[in-house]
């Protein structure tokens, strides 16, 4: 019995060996493709005058192509995320319990307040407000801030055991906490509203950074009760009169991951048709910088009511202003546009003095809040001030 199981682990030590150098000679390809966030590493050329950087040049080649690489790299980090909760690349993704991930340790450190930003930087982000509140009032029209809690926030039960929210130190809580008193615009924390709802629906994707269509349309409701109190009920859309369906989606955390085609999410749909208003293509109006901007053809969108005596909406967005929400937030105003201004959320005063609406909205994912105050209100593509995050 002991020389089978020698035999055996001789056969299997073999395989190991032999298969990845059968495959490499007879150019068998693996299943998984190349899963890294670079470009892999190309054959070099082998030249007799220069042979000084050869060796290192296909070792590099090697490396990035042998054998099975690819479904070994994801065999090892399928086994750390789902059985041992570790994540492969904790500076980037964060494995939380029941399946759920979270942005990596830096930025999950600054959402939940385990880094709570320091006095002066709050001093500098409602100084940047109240600056854009006035901006606007001289312009005729309202400045108001939208924030879309983080998904910790709102589902602190799926961290990891041992990290848990410090609410107090929380970077909007701590805005919160002095704008009452100090800052003239109005803010709105969508922490409270979605709370009221995560047990009807799931409102953010397990495997993503984003709510899900629930979320925004969850968000929408709470931004126009906020806006006007006043309006019937009746006139904000209900979800039982949309359309829903489910789809398969890969989310952007699991992509990180390299585990997309195993450790997927469901995405909830929601279709809203209404007639009363059409798209017109704004490309070319407000110029975007092709060269390093992926989504040139969503920077400025606008949207065209037929009762054109409604009041007008310009709103500085992220992605998680999404087409759901959109269509249910354009549907209550004359002229909408949305700007999506690289992630910066910059006030750009230009499209306001252009467009004139009456109401200007910013809705940020609650990571962007310290954009405010890094671009303010120049047209900057590029450049960081560095201010200090912690007292």
């Amino acid at each position: 019995m002991k020389r089978l199981f020698t035999s055996l682990y001789i056969l299997l030590f073999c395989s190991i060996l032999l298969v990845p150098q059968i495959m490499w000679t007879f150019g068998i390809k693996e299943g998984w493709s190349f899963m890294d966030n670079r470009k892999p590493a190309e054959l070099p050329e082998f030249d007799l005058t220069y042979l000084d950087p050869l060796p290192n040049k296909y070792t590099d080649f090697y490396n990035d192509h042998f054998p099975l690489r690819n479904s070994s790299i994801y065999a090892l980090n399928y086994a750390d995320a789902r059985f041992f909760l570790k994540s492969p690349c904790p500076n980037e993704v964060t494995v939380g319990q029941d399946g759920w991930l979270y942005p990596g340790k830096d930025e999950l450190d600054f959402l939940i307040g385990v880094q709570p930003i320091s006095d002066s930087i709050v001093t500098e982000l409602i100084k940047e407000l109240n600056e854009r509140y006035e901006f606007c009032k001289a312009n005729g029209t309202e400045y108001r801030l939208v924030v879309v809690p983080s998904k910790a926030a709102l589902y602190p039960e799926h961290l990891p055991a041992n990290i848990h929210l410090d609410p107090k130190s929380m970077p909007m809580n701590r805005l919160l906490s002095r704008s009452v008193n100090e800052c003239n615009t109005p803010i709105l924390y969508l922490l409270d509203s979605l709370k009221k709802h995560k047990g009807e629906k799931q409102l953010f994707l397990s495997t993503d950074t984003h709510w899900n269509q629930y979320g925004s349309y969850f968000g929408y409701r709470a931004i126009m009760n906020w806006m006007y109190p006043e309006m019937s009920q009746q006139a904000i859309h209900k979800l039982d009169t949309l359309a829903e369906k489910n789809k398969v989606v890969v989310g952007n955390l699991s992509k990180i991951l390299g585990l997309g085609n195993y450790w997927n999410d469901t995405l909830p749909t929601i279709e809203f048709h209404n007639e009363s208003y059409v798209h017109t293509s704004a490309v070319g109006l407000y110029p975007c910088d092709s060269s390093w901007f992926s989504y040139c053809s969503e920077y400025s969108l606008t949207w065209q009511n037929q009762d054109s005596t409604l009041p007008g909406l310009l709103v500085i967005r992220d992605s998680f202003t999404n087409d759901l929400l959109k269509k249910l937030l354009c549907s209550h105003f004359g002229r909408t546009t949305f700007i999506w201004d690289y992630w910066q959320h910059k006030l750009n005063k230009e499209i306001i003095q252009k467009e004139k609406p009456n109401v200007v909205i910013d809705i940020m994912n609650e990571g962007f809040l310290l954009k405010l105050i890094k671009y303010p209100n120049k047209n900057e593509t590029g450049g960081v001030n560095f201010l200090p995050l912690i007292d």
